[in-house]
């Protein structure tokens, strides 16, 4: 995934979902994949999957606002996306300490 290699990286989230089912990091990182491919009903059942597995992952919340606002302003989020940034959920971001600050993110990447 962090060398832009989506179907590779759709392959390798498969096969860790069927070696643990209820990852929501493969499920939020698969529908980075699919929305860097621009394959909008496939990124938004896999992010939909990561947040139904745990309501509070955040990468999975954030980048999925991120996504349909970016579509919904007719933008493809490959375009709008230049970097795949890999992050450790559990270690770089905790939910009580360390919340991700979307609405900044937002807004300094959607008005670029």
């Amino acid at each position: 995934m962090q060398n832009r290699q989506w179907e590779k990286a759709i392959a390798g989230y498969k096969e860790a979902i069927m070696i643990n089912s209820t990852a929501p990091q493969a499920f939020g990182n698969m529908a980075l994949c699919y929305a860097h491919l621009n394959e909008d009903k496939k990124a938004i059942e896999a992010f939909d999957r990561a947040i139904a597995l745990d309501p509070n992952y955040e990468p999975a919340i954030i980048n999925k606002e991120i996504f349909k606002q970016t579509i919904a302003k007719g933008l493809k989020f490959s375009e709008t996306q230049a970097e795949a940034k890999i992050i450790e959920y559990m270690k770089d971001y905790s939910l009580e300490d360390n919340k991700l600050l979307m609405h900044d993110y937002l807004n300094d990447k959607m008005n670029k």
